[in-house]
């Protein structure tokens, strides 16, 4: 989780955002019913149509975690495109694979938020420091002890 820290925020909380709504898509496309193989093998080029986009995002934003588990994911529907005879059982190794790769991106965006959230505090502290130190109140700040501040309410 530490390679989110050297990312783009924009980028990588557009990229998140975009890959909500393709996941969403591609839940969609798996609550879908099918029953021939025609509607299977629909199902089966929309997921990877989906997955694909959404692994090449990641490789754009250099976000290699989520694109390897998207890439695996790919496999999973290349290998279902090879069989014959497919039922609704068969997708469902791409449903757990999906909540794993759900879980992960959740993670990145709670990192995300935290490493956003140390750097928005560090910098409101170097503003509030940079005003102490004109008036020479920061030497008498500087020899209090410090303490963290309490979360509010």
């Amino acid at each position: 989780m530490l390679g989110v820290m050297h990312l783009d925020p924009v980028q990588l909380m557009s990229f998140l955002d975009s890959t909500d709504a393709g996941l969403l898509h591609v839940n969609a496309i798996l609550r879908d019913p099918a029953r021939s193989d025609s509607e299977f093998r629909k199902k089966l080029d929309g997921l990877f149509r989906e997955l694909h986009a959404i692994k090449g995002e990641a490789s754009a934003v250099n976000l290699m975690s989520a694109a390897q588990r998207v890439h695996a994911l790919e496999d999973m529907v290349s290998e279902l495109k090879k069989r014959t005879g497919l039922s609704g059982n068969d997708f469902l190794p791409i449903l757990l694979k999906l909540d794993e790769l759900m879980a992960h991106l959740r993670s990145v965006r709670e990192a995300r938020d935290a490493v956003g959230d140390v750097t928005g505090r560090s910098a409101r502290c170097r503003r509030k420091h940079a005003g102490a130190h004109r008036n020479g109140s920061l030497r008498r700040a500087a020899a209090r002890p410090w303490r963290a501040k309490s979360p509010g309410p």
